[in-house]
């Protein structure tokens, strides 16, 4: 699958809260010329009460990812540049679970390449706790970084796209990599 093969690609970026995906798109998409875009900012701008103030569990991931899938589209159709969307593969649910995101979600959204940041779980709950009330377990991040990481990998192969791991707030990477993937 070529970067660029609709003239424009999108480069999803996942991991856990906290881990610095949103820092490290800012200033990716800076360098590189792209456009920056958060699914819960896409999801909340279909509809406002999609993504909870508080908390970060997902009450219907489903209807969501349909919002996320619809914003995608008119984000597409609005920009000229290449998108970084930073969001999850997998979401932790009301019933204190993880839902996956299903790959069809990113094949519709026409992700072209992933990444996913990943860190210490008891470096990640510190940075939680500095900007949430919710409190996390360094248990419970390592248990949804793992989901992240393994859909991460699912959905890369299912759709036949490129993968890359980096660790938390590792923005030259992301942007050497973009600038490899544009160059292919």
């Amino acid at each position: 699958t070529s970067y660029g093969r609709l003239g424009m690609g999108i480069v999803f970026v996942g991991g856990v809260h906290a881990v610095g995906k949103t820092t490290a798109c800012e200033q990716a998409a800076s360098e590189v010329g792209a456009a920056h875009a958060t699914a819960s900012r896409l999801i909340k701008s279909e509809r406002a009460d999609a993504i909870p103030d508080r908390g970060k569990s997902v009450l219907d991931v489903v209807d969501n990812q349909r919002l996320l899938i619809r914003a995608v589209a008119r984000l597409r159709e609005l920009e000229s540049r290449d998108i970084i969307l930073d969001g999850h593969f997998a979401i932790p649910n009301t019933q204190g679970g993880i839902d996956s995101v299903h790959f069809d979600v990113f094949r519709t959204m026409g992700i072209t390449a992933a990444v996913v940041y990943c860190d210490d779980p008891a470096a990640i709950a510190a940075r939680l706790s500095a900007r949430d009330t919710q409190l996390w377990t360094k248990e419970a991040i390592a248990t949804l970084q793992e989901a992240e990481i393994q859909q991460a990998r699912h959905v890369t192969t299912v759709l036949g796209i490129p993968l890359l791991v980096l660790n938390a707030f590792d923005s030259a990477s992301l942007v050497k990599a973009i600038r490899e993937w544009r160059a292919t």
